[in-house]
């Protein structure tokens, strides 16, 4: 074929992957979900709980004085947002002005009989006594007497007794005894102040995210020139950093080991044209690699959920392809380009096929890699096969890096067995490391979010308490009150007592229990009481009359009162909080009641859940744990790496073995992977660093990868081959080294990892296939 029609063919084919590729663009996110394997359901539902519970669509505002403000210009400085932030979908929630308030004091004391337990009311009775009552009746005259507590004075009047006053007194006042000014909450201390808020859309909504956080970027920076500071707090700040982490990383270590690249190759190749010419079959390796990803998601619709560090391992795949065409390119060059077409596509088979054996994971995420890097791969080397020589520059004799080359390759083809001694003993020295090997649990420490965003949350968390529950007990029902039974009966099995939601909206049947422990009650005790309580009124010179309201309060309901329902809380702080907890998707109901234990118990309060019997034989409860997700996740990927990368072995040895058909040169060629993957997690052991999901699946890449330097040095010991080996597996390394700059813990966790493998797996190939495979030092092979 001419070369113009190689060229239009190529061209052509390049048009289509980009449009194929650029499918795929939006499929990108933070989401972690493509890490679980397809059949763990339970878990799938878990993560799922957490990311779209309500929790994750509150924010918070907490301002300040920088200098010597009044309280005043602060709550101005939050009070301006409301209308800024209003038509970007943050407003504050419903229900906190004081009319909000009054409302869920009326709320809460018209339903006394259904808020109040019979546990609660037998505490009562030591205090309906004369002596009790005037005692507390001396509190309430200096309630009454107060003009700033007007509300507690209204309220005491209704209810002397306080039956309401558990409910009442965390809502009105709130953690660390705040109170509210308006829209502002002010805490104790009197400098913080905060305007929470409620968003209408999901921090992943990227678009809406970055327009609000922009927004509210512009109000601090504002805020700031008056003297006042702005610190916006919640999972939307840590969205947008993170999103930005990872693209500025991206944008900014990519073309850095660009850049290296180049380098290498021009001080190999030293014309610009052979330099551009092997990296047009890298990029169109990066396309082919999207595409087949983009291919697949359309077979597969779960995979169209692509983590984007995922896009880290592009530059692992960049520099493989770039090896594809410098050996190509060099053996062109010294005449010796029919043998290396053919240990390109050994490479590639071993390489291919140890990634191919990711696509049957039972873990999405893998099987993206697999599909990634087989569809890449296989484009790369077929750019590099059909496509390079027809772009190169004419053949050149010009051999470089003889400086080098000529000395190593005198060191690695004379005296194996000492070789293979110090490779013996570096692995004895790293392997020890592998038991120190840790791994990152906690999901933040994957995050890309600042330090000053983490420092502020903790801090905040510190000041007002945590923004949200790690652990919750999570009924699912077709009902609310089936959901609602349900969740406080496995309260009850677990011995948890009860929390906010079990105390303010019981299902029905307890609220018709309470309310006859209530009648019941009253009917014995209503004339004791009202007896006592003109008694200690006379004694503190108040009027019995002031208490009718408590009178007509406790007392036996006439008829069956109002239950309580979801929409009584409507526009009373606690419909946020309810919303929180309680939601509702197609015909399901979600009843999420909080407790406060770590991850441990929580593991231990899961398997004690899933032993009780049920109330019903249809209830489903279950415990949800976020501190456990981290964990899982990467056990997860462990594992299923584990058992992959046992059938890749096995598959690699069978191949290698019918290819060669030499067991010792096989050896050669298998060795160093393994060595390097042992020698890599060893060093990282004894370095101390933590590893993620995404740097375990670095192993594949060191292992599938790094094969292609042991194939040729086991096939070709001249200076001239060593240097295109030298050059290619230098290219992978620099290309993925320069994400050892990236301040995303993800992409500098992969970076890491792949240059420590690749960079350990040349020195095995170097220290062991020469002296496996046979070869001799021959003084006449050198030019």
């Amino acid at each position: 074929m001419k070369r113009s029609y190689w060229l239009l063919t190529w061209l052509g084919i390049t048009v289509i992957l980009t449009g194929i590729a650029w499918q795929g663009h939006t499929w990108f996110s933070n989401e972690l979900t493509p890490l679980l394997p397809d059949g763990d359901a339970v878990f799938r539902r878990e993560l799922n709980f957490f990311t779209s519970q309500g929790a994750t669509r509150l924010m918070a505002i907490e301002a300040s004085p920088l200098a010597d403000q009044p309280a005043t210009a602060v709550n101005q400085e939050l009070e301006r947002l409301v209308p800024l932030l209003a038509p970007l979908g943050a407003t504050p929630p419903r229900g906190l002005d004081a009319a909000g308030i009054a409302r869920l004091a009326t709320t809460v004391l018209d339903h006394l009989p259904e808020l109040t337990s019979p546990e609660e009311l037998a505490a009562l009775t030591p205090e309906l006594s004369a002596d009790a009552l005037t005692t507390r009746l001396a509190d309430v005259r200096q309630r009454i007497s107060d003009p700033l507590d007007v509300l507690s004075a209204t309220v005491v009047r209704r209810d002397v007794l306080g039956v309401s006053g558990t409910a009442l007194r965390a809502l009105m006042h709130g953690p660390g005894e705040v109170r509210r000014e308006g829209q502002v909450v002010v805490h104790a201390d009197g400098v913080h102040r905060m305007l929470p808020l409620e968003i209408a859309f999901e921090p992943g909504a990227m678009a809406q995210t970055e327009a609000l956080m922009a927004a509210i970027d512009h109000a601090t920076a504002a805020a700031a020139a008056r003297g006042v500071r702005l610190e916006p707090i919640g999972s939307y700040r840590h969205f947008r950093e993170n999103m930005q982490t990872i693209r500025s990383d991206l944008f900014s270590t990519l073309p850095v080991g660009v850049a290296l690249v180049v380098a290498v190759l021009w001080s190999l190749f030293g014309r610009w044209r052979a330099v551009v010419a092997v990296h047009v079959p890298a990029l169109l390796a990066m396309l082919g690699a999207l595409a087949s990803v983009v291919i697949y998601g359309g077979l597969v619709p779960s995979a169209q959920i692509i983590p984007l560090p995922l896009l880290g391992f592009a530059a692992g795949l960049l520099g493989t392809s770039v090896d594809y065409s410098t050996n190509l390119l060099a053996a062109r060059n010294a005449g010796n380009e029919r043998p290396v077409r053919w240990l390109l596509v050994q490479g590639f088979l071993t390489t291919g096929l140890a990634f191919a054996v990711l696509i049957t994971s039972t873990v999405p995420g893998l099987r993206m890699i697999g599909v990634l890097v087989l569809g890449g791969l296989a484009t790369g080397l077929a750019a590099t096969l059909w496509l390079l020589p027809q772009i190169a520059p004419a053949s050149s004799q010009r051999v470089s890096w003889s400086w080098l080359c000529r000395p190593l390759l005198r060191f690695i083809t004379t005296h194996p067995w000492r070789r293979l001694g110090l490779a013996a003993g570096i692995t004895l020295g790293l392997a020890p490391g592998l038991l120190y090997l840790g791994y990152h649990h906690d999901l933040r420490t994957l995050d890309g979010s600042k330090p000053a965003s983490w420092q502020a949350l903790q801090e905040f968390s510190t000041r007002w308490g945590s923004p949200d529950n790690s652990t919750f007990i999570v009924a699912d029902a077709a009902s609310l009150d089936a959901a609602l039974a349900d969740a406080a009966a496995a309260r009850l099995a677990l011995d948890l007592t009860p929390s906010v939601i079990e105390h303010l909206l019981p299902s029905i049947a307890e609220q018709q229990r309470r309310q006859s422990a209530w009648d019941a009650y009253w009917s014995e005790h209503g004339e004791i009481f009202s007896t006592a309580l003109a008694d200690a009124c006379a004694r503190n010179g108040l009027r019995a009359q002031a208490f009718s309201g408590s009178l007509m309060r406790y007392r036996k309901t006439d008829q069956q009162a109002a239950l309580l329902t979801l929409e009584t809380w409507t526009d009373t702080p606690l419909q946020p909080l309810l919303a929180n907890l309680i939601t509702s998707h197609a015909d399901t109901w979600r009843v999420a009641s909080p407790m406060a234990v770590d991850a441990p118990a929580a593991a231990e309060l899961r398997t004690r859940l899933e032993a009780s019997p049920k109330t019903r034989p249809e209830s489903h409860a279950w415990v949800a744990n976020r501190g456990g997700i981290g964990t899982y996740l990467i056990t997860t990927v462990r594992t299923d790496l584990t058992t992959r990368g046992l059938i890749i072995a096995v598959v690699l040895v069978l191949l290698m073995v019918a290819i060669e058909r030499r067991l010792r040169r096989s050896l050669a060629i298998l060795l160093p992977p393994a060595l390097a993957l042992v020698w890599t997690f060893g060093l990282l052991g004894w370095l101390g660093q933590p590893l993620t999901p995404f740097a375990l699946l670095a192993a594949a890449f060191i292992g599938g990868i790094g094969i292609d330097s042991a194939i040729f040095l086991a096939s070709r010991q001249r200076a001239t081959a060593l240097a295109p080996v030298l050059a290619a597996t230098i290219t992978t390394i620099v290309g993925v080294g320069s994400m050892m700059l990236a301040t995303h813990p993800i992409l500098r966790s992969i970076g890491t990892t792949l240059t420590i493998g690749m960079s350990t797996c040349l020195i095995a190939c170097l220290l062991v296939t020469p002296a496996l495979a046979g070869v001799e030092h021959q003084p006449e092979d050198e030019p």
